[in-house]
């Protein structure tokens, strides 16, 4: 393992030191396993050395802070940054979306004036804290329920979207992505979910006829 993280280091900074400039981009790094980890950190070490590299790379790398704890990749740019390595870093905080730029979102998306967006932005915020991805799929599950129990739909007679502020406040829903999606997946029948599970085994796609 350690051979081919060495040359496939080596490999990249070959093809940086020619002049062709890279861009790494690793996302979701908190999942990280140890041989990618070894591989950056034997890849920020070769770089390191080399300045034709260097003003050729740019990696960025994405990662939750709260999960941050056990990943070693931050611990590895600590080091680099202790020991006054030359490689140039930015950390890049983002937060979550306010609830001001969440409703200007909201406006935009249901084609509606901001002041009437106001209530359904201070819900959805509120049941989110502005997370993105959790935003999407709490619109999401709002879309997606029985047809009598619609909390956001649009309305024929009013010709534009409506909701319920007062059900959406009571609604049982955490501000984690992961209650979201967990709460997808256990809308799904059982064999269907026993065959993602598998699924889930080869890798993040399948063939259709698998």
């Amino acid at each position: 393992q350690g051979r081919l993280e060495y040359l496939f280091a080596e490999f990249v900074l070959v093809i940086l030191t020619l002049g062709r400039p890279i861009l790494l981009v690793y996302e979701d790094c908190h999942w990280a396993d140890p041989s990618m980890i070894g591989f950056i950190a034997q890849l920020f070490r070769s770089v390191c050395h080399d300045s034709e590299a260097r003003k050729n790379l740019l990696f960025v790398n994405s990662f939750r802070t709260n999960e941050v704890g056990t990943n070693m990749i931050y611990s590895h740019i600590s080091k680099f940054q202790h020991a006054q390595l030359p490689l140039k870093h930015t950390w890049i905080k983002l937060d979550g979306l306010s609830e001001g730029v969440l409703n200007n979102y909201l406006s935009n998306l249901l084609s509606l004036p901001t002041r009437l967006t106001t209530s359904l932005s201070r819900s959805v915020h509120c049941k989110t804290m502005g997370n993105p991805l959790c935003v999407e799929e709490f619109l999401q599950s709002l879309l997606n329920r029985d047809v009598d129990d619609y909390l956001l739909r649009y309305d024929m007679g009013h010709r534009r979207w409506i909701w319920d502020c007062t059900a959406i406040s009571m609604l049982p829903i955490g501000n984690s992505v992961a209650k979201l999606l967990a709460s997808k997946l256990s809308k799904i029948e059982e064999e269907y979910l026993d065959c993602m599970i598998l699924l889930s085994c080869i890798g993040t796609r399948v063939n259709q006829i698998i």
